[in-house]
């Protein structure tokens, strides 16, 4: 009997969870609702083509590779709401993934949605030293202007190595 009411509750929990993303989802302006399974779709390519290339093959996709300590312009107003739209898009589809969603994914699915969107957008690698064992961390951002649109909240605790511009 527990194993039937324990598998009952995790149901109800399950469907909870489902009715609470549903709802999210039908309050979504309508051009995030048709942004976001595109971006759940290019994270998952974006994902495999991580896991199984080399990085050199696939960082063409970021645009062409520019100053590590490129400034970002302000951006545009005209273009902050499309830059909201992918920003949106990148987060929710990154909790929906169920392949590696971190932060090299999300920069590569967001520079293609950017390229769809006619927006221009810089991706950056930074690395951040550690003291002890782990050495070294790595992070990927992208940028519409000075809008982040992936992985921006970790952008002040890492140094830039390379940026890839395009647009």
């Amino acid at each position: 009997m527990p194993d039937r009411a324990n598998s009952s509750a995790s149901l109800k929990g399950r469907l909870g969870r489902l009715a609470a993303m549903l709802a999210t989802f039908a309050r979504m302006p309508l051009a995030e609702k048709l942004l976001l399974p595109l971006c759940w779709l290019l994270m998952a390519l974006s994902s495999i083509a991580v896991a199984l290339l080399p990085f050199r093959l696939i960082a063409p996709v970021l645009g062409r590779q520019a100053s590590a300590n490129h400034v970002p312009e302000t951006l545009d107003p005209a273009l902050a709401r499309r830059a909201q739209w992918v920003r949106n898009a990148v987060n929710r589809a990154a909790r929906l993934m169920p392949l590696r969603s971190d932060c090299l994914p999300q920069a590569f699915a967001a520079s293609l949605m950017c390229r769809l969107l006619g927006l221009p957008s810089s991706a950056h690698i930074g690395v951040k030293p550690q003291v002890g064992e782990d050495g070294t961390l790595a992070h990927a951002w992208v940028l519409v202007g000075d809008f982040w649109v992936a992985g921006g909240l970790s952008i002040p605790d890492y140094q830039p190595m390379t940026c890839f511009r395009r647009g």
